[in-house]
């Protein structure tokens, strides 16, 4: 037992120095593991400091920047909006002036500002970024007034491209020559009977000052065509040239109110300064019509003869340089050369209408567009419809006057060297209805004169054979009866109506029997 004792002693006296060291070191480790957590502690509480000071400060920051941007966008486009009210009365205020073309480039301008696509050049663009507001409601109204400018500019446009055409019609009349177009008319008669007459080698006046009237039109359509207008103005120009067609067989009739000034003056007091009526005006004008003689109604008939035939020429020729000139106001390469574009932005347009892409397929649109609503061959049509009710009456006031006459006047002669000429001219234009009005005329008042100077004839005849031969008087039968045959052609194709297109072969027959 002391042998183990002792044994335990020395054992537990050799461990003791290890296992109080083992002690020691634990009590330093849990010594600096509380320092650690008081460190981390403290870390903490400098982390919340930090976080509150640094981290929530940059937060706000960062939003009050934000709204610094918002603020300034917001600026500009108030600056923006601010522009397009300052330029929509700018607008208004040229199209109030009568400068047009100076506030068709306003509202352009004033489009690419409302899509954002505005020239970066200026000082003040350089610090505003403009954006695309079209959609937005503040503007809604700001497109009715621009639509309402481009309706009044194209009006004026309208006008302008009216005037020219018409005065250039007027011009062509007024300077054309009376004595070579009836001996135009003439040798056409005279090649459609066969004959060799040759004209003289004149330059056709309907075909000529063709590049002044380019020159005139060209900025017309293409104000017409940058103000949609296009289509507008040619269905107006349609019908004022319907209109200068009534008009030219209106102005060389005599006054409706210059007969017996005395008796009109009295009739007028006494009937307290009213106005004549529409049907007093027609009574004066058909008896001045009758009391015309027959060399003052000849001219009267030449001049709207020559007015007619001279402005339906004219027209062709203005139909053709109203296509050359839109081709020309769509791509306009072909006479300036090269322009610079427009400046767009570079993303994508957000109106590509009003930059097309293709201008190839813009001409042809136009083209079209134009094509469809002059018409050229209903045109024709119409004004010879219109010359139709017009003429017909005059003729048909003075047709006991026209069947007075003793022999057939140079105006019947006019009328058919006049059907023979217009006949194979614009039937090539493609006026298909022109044969109406002459048919008329001629299977009317002028065939009734000449079958009364016909029996006359006949009836002379018949009388200067007594005591003749035979033969002279089988003839002069045979003539009366030829003669009956083609009054019963004539009256059967009167009850076809007026298009009845044989009448000109029956109307040729009779006048060359």
């Amino acid at each position: 037992m002391d042998t183990i004792e002792v044994h335990l002693v020395n054992s537990i006296s050799t461990a003791s120095t290890t296992f109080f060291n083992a002690l020691g070191d634990l009590k330093e480790l849990h010594s600096e593991a509380a320092e650690s957590v008081r460190r981390i502690q403290t870390l903490r509480n400098e982390l919340d400091a930090l976080d509150k000071e640094v981290v929530t400060q940059g937060v706000e920051i960062l939003h009050k920047h934000r709204i610094q941007e918002n603020l300034r966008q917001l600026g500009d486009v108030v600056t923006q909006l601010r522009q397009i009210v300052d330029g929509v009365a700018n607008c208004e205020a040229l199209v109030d002036a009568g400068e047009i073309d100076e506030a068709l480039d306003s509202i352009d301008s004033l489009e690419d500002l409302i899509a954002g696509e505005v020239d970066q050049s200026g000082e003040e663009a350089l610090t505003i970024q403009y954006r695309d507001l079209q959609g937005a409601l503040a503007l809604r109204g700001v497109d009715a007034d621009l639509a309402a400018l481009r309706f009044r500019i194209g009006k004026a446009y309208e006008t302008k491209f009216v005037n020219i055409l018409l005065g250039d019609v007027r011009r062509h009349v007024e300077q054309t020559n009376h004595s070579e177009v009836l001996l135009r008319w003439s040798n056409a008669a005279s090649r459609a009977k066969g004959g060799h007459a040759r004209s003289p080698s004149v330059f056709p006046s309907y075909l000529s000052q063709t590049d002044e009237l380019k020159s005139q039109l060209l900025p017309t359509m293409m104000g017409l065509e940058r103000s949609h207008y296009v289509a507008a103005a040619t269905a107006t120009y349609r019908e004022s040239l319907l209109r200068e067609v009534r008009n030219l067989i209106r102005r060389p009739l005599p006054s409706s109110n210059d007969d017996d000034n005395e008796s009109m003056m009295s009739s007028s007091t006494a009937g307290g300064g009213k106005r004549l009526s529409n049907q007093e005006k027609s009574s004066l004008l058909a008896r001045n019509l009758r009391a015309m003689d027959p060399g003052d109604a000849e001219t009267l008939l030449t001049t709207v003869y020559v007015g007619v035939t001279e402005t339906l020429r004219r027209l062709t020729t203005q139909t053709k340089i109203i296509m050359e000139v839109a081709m020309s106001a769509v791509d306009p390469m072909g006479l300036d050369g090269i322009r610079s574009p427009p400046f767009r932005s570079p993303m994508n347009s957000p109106r590509p209408d009003r930059y097309p892409a293709n201008p190839a397929l813009a001409s042809s649109e136009l083209y079209e567009e134009l094509h469809k609503t002059l018409d050229v061959a209903n045109l024709l049509g119409q004004a010879i419809d219109v010359a139709i009710e017009k003429i017909v009456k005059v003729l048909k006031v003075r047709s006991e006057q026209a069947t007075s006459l003793p022999t057939i006047s140079s105006s019947a002669t006019l009328l058919s060297i006049y059907t023979l000429q217009t006949n194979a001219s614009l039937f090539q234009a493609g006026a298909a209805p022109l044969s109406k009005l002459w048919l008329m005329v001629t299977s009317g008042i002028l065939c009734r004169r000449i079958a009364m100077q016909r029996c006359r004839s006949l009836h002379r005849a018949w009388s200067q054979t007594n005591g003749r031969s035979k033969t002279s008087r089988r003839r002069t039968r045979s003539s009366w009866r030829r003669f009956l045959m083609q009054l019963r052609t004539i009256m059967q194709l009167g009850q076809r109506g007026p298009k009845s297109g044989s009448r000109i072969a029956s109307w040729t027959l009779w006048r060359t029997n």
